[in-house]
């Protein structure tokens, strides 16, 4: 859990930071983190109410989060630099924020006022001494008004500041993979106590021999800046002329829209925000950018140790950008909500790690539950098919929550259960893998249970011969009890075969329920005791998906000389091509559709339970021992 101080502030600044936690809550459902985000009310309207700026008390709470947002502070009703001062200055010395970082990233070329630049011209960060230089409070005003009035502002520097930031820098910039060029930006010539940078730079890099040493004084690198951008990696310099070269920066990606900055002390509670001001213009009318501050929400996020949730933020804002959806990143392109709600379903629509098991564990045929839990097969109880000598590890089906959380281990069984599917009653269909008889060649019989793992039962195949197994099971849409399936052996050809369906209302033993085999060319169903069972037939068929009652799409080999390829099938026993590639296999397709979700059933498990509910059989009750006589059998074995 991330405790995160929210300050939305002044002007336009709720409205941005509003925008930012929607992708937070996104990358936080994609990614499976969890976050809790505590107001604090510190702005204009606080202040103008209790005159109030930013209280000792404020500061104290801030020290026990893991992060604070900051929005935009400064209202024109209150007095310029006031709220600044007591706020963000407040925070980056109080917590002793020392490196002001602020990425420089072109997204796309159209963004650009410089001609000829694309983003392979300008990705580069800004290293910003944070908590010294002019900015250290010291100077004032003697006989203000006055004809003799003078003014003074000292710059603060120690070895100890410069030395933090530059090694930071070094650090920073030896992680990148780009030039690995770290350039100093200065004044030194004209401002001599600079001269302590100066030095620290060149002493401190001895220690980074794989780090290009530049250097630039600020006026010069301003000129190449916009001349030659791409000469710049990694830049560290002074709290000033950080202030001042950034917003530069911004301005060649795009303006003040897109910039974001971190205020950070490595290891400790930090503080993000947009670099744009308050633009009280704008406050209200759903027409800010909020890009600068998602993008402040993405650095927090990496800073949190979320990097992959962080890295789809930027992508999100990169695919966004270069879409052509976003034509300018001023003010009034789009309304700031639709912003916000673009970025996060980009984030919802990437591909996103759902559970997080060690290294050695494998998960997968993952299904969603009507309740939005995770349905998956994995590894992880670490157990192996008998006849490979443990060396085939088999797969028993988990639950999770959607993100991740609350795992738990629903099946027991000592071979693999596969292929789990949610059926239009709420419960799950399933392949089971059995080796619990003496002929285990034959015993791979469908179950189902609910989504909880209670009601383990099977529906076909159980103490049957024919069919070997049946994989990819999946219910077909108005036909209760009716399922698409792929018929196969044992040994041979793994998990694919025929494509059958099998309607568990006309039977369950052996070819009762078989209703149709589907090849395109008329096949039968052929009953057949057999090891091997599919190996000489053709076509070849994996992971069938129903559309309707009668179509469906599937993957299909149909002879030796073609590629795996994606059909539509239907009932009637038409095959027809829908997607070939020449050199790959296209396989599990998806249809993209809406669908009634099926109902929920309530849990009846209780983890924490110290007792369980056993139910008792009477054994000679069924056809399996019809005429046996009640006492042949003297003891069960019981397997749990």
């Amino acid at each position: 859990m991330h405790d995160i101080a929210v300050i939305g502030g002044d002007g336009i600044g709720p409205e941005v930071t509003r925008e930012a936690f929607k992708v937070l809550e996104a990358a936080a459902e994609v990614h499976g983190f969890r976050y809790r985000a505590v107001q604090m009310p510190y702005g204009a309207e606080h202040y103008l109410k209790t005159k109030e700026t930013f209280p000792d008390s404020a500061l104290r709470a801030a020290h026990d989060f893991d992060a604070i947002f900051l929005g935009a502070i400064g209202d024109p009703r209150v007095e310029t630099g006031l709220l600044e001062r007591a706020i963000i200055s407040g925070l980056r010395f109080g917590l002793d924020l020392y490196v002001n970082l602020r990425p420089v990233r072109l997204y796309d070329a159209r963004f650009c006022p410089l001609k000829d630049r694309g983003p392979e011209h300008l990705d580069f960060i800004v290293v910003r001494e944070n908590t010294e230089d002019a900015y250290a409070g010291l100077g004032g005003i003697l006989k203000k008004g006055s004809p003799n009035e003078v003014a003074v502002q000292e710059m603060i520097y120690t070895r100890a500041g410069v030395e933090r930031v530059v090694r930071y820098a070094y650090d920073l910039c030896r992680a990148r993979s780009k030039h690995k060029r770290l350039t100093l930006v200065d004044k030194a010539n004209a401002i001599r106590c600079q001269d302590i940078w100066t030095r620290t730079f060149a002493e401190v890099g001895l220690e980074y021999d794989d780090v290009k040493q530049d250097h630039a004084y600020v006026d010069a690198a301003c000129m190449w800046m916009v001349k030659n951008p791409e000469w710049f990696d990694v830049i560290v310099t002074t709290n000033l002329f950080g202030d001042i070269v950034t917003d530069l920066g911004a301005q060649l990606v795009g303006g003040m829209g897109i910039a974001a900055s971190g205020n950070i002390h490595p290891g400790r509670v930090s503080m993000f925000e947009p670099i744009h001001g308050s633009a009280p213009k704008y406050a209200g009318k759903n027409t800010a950018n909020p890009l600068a501050a998602i993008c402040a929400a993405g650095m927090m996020l990496d800073h949190l140790g979320e990097k992959d949730a962080s890295r789809a933020v930027e992508e999100a804002v990169r695919t966004l950008l270069t879409s052509g959806r976003v034509t300018t990143l001023s003010a009034g392109a789009l309304p700031t909500s639709v912003l916000g709600d673009m970025v996060a379903a980009g984030i919802r629509g990437a591909r996103r790690t759902v559970t997080r098991m060690p290294d050695d564990v494998d998960c997968y045929d993952a299904c969603y539950l009507p309740d939005g839990r995770v349905m998956f097969g994995s590894s992880a109880a670490v157990q192996a098919v008998p006849c490979w000598h443990g060396l085939k590890v088999v797969t028993n089906l988990y639950l999770a929550n959607a993100d991740g959380t609350g795992v738990r281990r629903l099946c027991y069984d000592q071979d693999h259960n596969l292929h789990p599917a949610v059926l239009p009653n709420g419960q799950v269909v399933y392949s089971r893998w059995d080796y619990t008889g003496v002929g285990h060649i034959f015993l791979r019989q469908l179950m189902v249970m609910n989504p909880d793992g209670t009601g383990q039962r099977a529906i076909y195949g159980s103490n049957s011969y024919y069919p070997n197994a049946l994989y990819f099971p999946r219910a077909v849409p108005g036909r209760p009890g009716e399922l698409i399936c792929v018929l196969s052996g044992y040994h041979g050809v793994h998990r694919m075969g025929q494509l059958v369906l099998v309607d568990t209302n006309r039977g369950w033993y052996e070819a009762d329920g078989l209703v149709k085999r589907i090849s395109g060319r008329g096949d039968p169903i052929r009953p057949d005791v057999c090891d091997d069972l599919v190996s000489g037939d053709w076509p070849r068929f994996l992971h069938p998906y129903p559309l309707d009652e009668n179509t469906f799409l599937v993957a299909a080999w149909v002879d030796r000389g073609s590629d795996w390829a994606i059909y539509v099938a239907d009932r009637f026993d038409n095959l027809v091509l829908l997607r070939a590639e020449p050199g790959h296999a296209l396989l599990e397709p998806v249809p993209v559709q809406r669908t009634a979700p099926a109902p929920r059933i309530p849990d009846r498990v209780d983890p924490a339970a110290t007792e369980s509910v056993v139910y008792l059989h009477d054994v000679y009750a069924g056809p399996g021992l019809a005429g046996v006589p009640r006492g042949t059998f003297k003891s069960l074995r019981v397997v749990g």
